[in-house]
């Protein structure tokens, strides 16, 4: 029974996408009876998924002729992937310079819905590092990307993320709104943000902004590791260094501002 709801679900997920290409294959906008003679399905059929991605914004319906288009949303998710293509081609050669001249895990996170995606992670040259997984959305509260996007950002970031309430990971991870603000304010002063031992023990991991040819900050180059190499309050080596590679990233991006420079004060 379960073999046979899964088979029904591929199914369907495979008419969806065939009615997707479908339209973006098409010079304009097509009709409920193009695709269904296109597809060999029932117009009622073709109706029904037709509705659905209409209501979810990746089809478009015309007013005036009733007929179909793409969506808004197939197009802002079409800049987001484009954009973060771009974003993992600069930064990469760039994650692996800084990892190689410093031994540490070196990760880049974007925006999310609800916090900070890692889009990319390197894991250092020391004997005993910390990896994280690729995908994984963390909050912004409790992460120095998350601090650190939310102080350059010029989306309302903090206020969304000071109605949340994250997991406690460890007992020092700290949700405390008026704190996160105290912390985001730290960061824009200094150039940097830091979460030590608020995810895993015994681990800090201090974030620098990657900045967009428009100036807004829309991601993050974190160094990982353990407090024994990555101290609370890093070396200022350390911060200029990974400052100095956040400021390569930006400029690979177009960004021609000043960039922030990092301070221990």
């Amino acid at each position: 029974m379960q073999e046979e709801k899964a088979g029904s679900s591929v199914k369907s997920l495979q008419v969806a996408l065939d009615i997707l290409e479908a339209i973006s294959d098409a010079r304009d906008e097509v009709g409920i009876s193009e695709l269904s003679s296109r597809l060999g399905l029932t117009k009622g059929s073709v109706f029904r998924y037709v509705k659905t991605l209409t209501e979810r914004g990746y089809l478009n319906q015309n007013a005036i002729t009733q007929r179909y288009g793409l969506g808004t949303r197939l197009h802002i998710m079409g800049e987001l992937a484009s954009s973060r293509i771009d974003l993992l081609m600069v930064a990469e050669p760039v994650m692996r310079q800084l990892r190689d001249q410093l031994s540490l895990t070196v990760n880049l996170a974007g925006i999310g819905n609800n916090g900070v995606v890692i889009l990319k992670s390197l894991v250092g040259t020391l004997v005993m590092e910390i990896g994280v997984r690729v995908g994984s959305e963390l909050p912004f509260g409790v992460t120095s990307q998350g601090r650190v996007i939310m102080a350059f950002s010029r989306r309302p970031l903090l206020a969304s993320a000071k109605r949340q309430k994250p997991d406690k990971f460890t007992q020092f991870t700290s949700s405390d709104p008026n704190k996160m603000e105290q912390q985001v304010e730290l960061a824009r002063k200094r150039g940097w943000a830091a979460a030590p031992q608020e995810t895993v023990v015994g681990i800090n991991a201090v974030s620098v902004p990657l900045f967009a040819a428009d100036g807004d900050c829309i991601a993050a180059v974190t160094l990982v590791g353990s407090l024994q190499y990555l101290p609370e309050v890093p070396e200022l080596q350390q911060l200029e260094v990974l400052a100095a590679a956040g400021e390569r990233i930006s400029a690979s991006l177009g960004y021609r501002g000043s960039y922030p420079r990092p301070t221990v004060s």
